[in-house]
Parts: C-alpha cells; sequence; structure tokens
C-alpha cells in the first residue's frame, strides 16, 4: 500500500501550487489562517506533519475540501511513477534502453514515459512495475483507496 508520506506530498504541492498560482506570500496565509509563517514554510518544506487543525484552516482558506488536498492529479501519479522507476533503475545499474528490451516496450515509449511526457497505459504500468519489481500497481487504485480511508474514520 502507498504510504502516507505520499498522500502528504500530495497536499504539500497543491497548497504550493496554490500560493504560486495566487501569487501569495507566507504572510498572506498567515493573515488568512492564523497559521504561523515559520511553521507553513516547514511544511511547505516538508520538514513537519501540519496537524488536521492547521489543514482545516489551509483548506478553507484555499476554497476546498479537506479530503481533496490529499487525492492526487495524474500528473501527481506519473510523478511519483517517473521517480520510482528512475530510483530502481539506478539501483539496477540499468538504463532506459535495457528496460525497453526487457519490457519489450519501445525505447522511446520508455524514454516518454520517465520524462513525464506522455501518460501510461495499465499494460505498460504493469509490465515496467513487473520488470522492475516495483510495487506501484496500487497507483492507479490510489484514489478508491483514499476514499475508503476517508470513510472508515
Amino acid at each position: 500500500m502507498v504510504d502516507n508520506y505520499f498522500y502528504f506530498k500530495v497536499a504539500v504541492k497543491k497548497i504550493a501550487k496554490f500560493k504560486e498560482d495566487n501569487n501569495l506570500s507566507l504572510g498572506d496565509f498567515n493573515k488568512a489562517t492564523g497559521v504561523d509563517r515559520s511553521h507553513l514554510h516547514k511544511i511547505l518544506k516538508r520538514e513537519v506533519f501540519p496537524s488536521i487543525k492547521t489543514l482545516i484552516r489551509l483548506s478553507n482558506y484555499m476554497d476546498v475540501a479537506l479530503y481533496a488536498l490529499f487525492f492526487p492529479t495524474q500528473e501527481m501519479l506519473q510523478e511519483e511513477l517517473s521517480e520510482k522507476i528512475s530510483i530502481r533503475l539506478k539501483e539496477l545499474d540499468w538504463d532506459y534502453e535495457k528496460l525497453s528490451t526487457k519490457t519489450e516496450i519501445p525505447l522511446s515509449r520508455i524514454e516518454e514515459i520517465v520524462q513525464e511526457n506522455t501518460s501510461i497505459s495499465n499494460e505498460e504500468w504493469d509490465n515496467i512495475s513487473n520488470i522492475l519489481e516495483l510495487d506501484i500497481s496500487n497507483y492507479r487504485n490510489i484514489k478508491i483507496n483514499l476514499m475508503n480511508l476517508i470513510v472508515d474514520i
């Protein structure tokens, strides 16, 4: 199962994107939410986990439901997959060509997937995760898993 740190990264990325898209400073967040600037800075650097109270304040300010902070976008899932593939290739001392040979996926397609220039099919996803022995197949179902966690709360 995907660890909770992944959900934390998703929330932080969404907060950072909101900050950037709206050209906001840490002071703007502080004034609107009461969240200390240095604490928010540490959250955005992923040095501390925010409390539920802080997350509620931030989600209210951002005008999104609390649970929506934790739902990854397709781009975030692709980024996570690409990162895991790159790390595993380094561990195995493989290049894209070797992965292409092992998976029988064309080299140009492997490059597009790892460089996040395209979405990945379920078949490619399964093939790559099996060859690299990565536990990433559950990323396809991450939103369903998160909903189940929310319902259980």
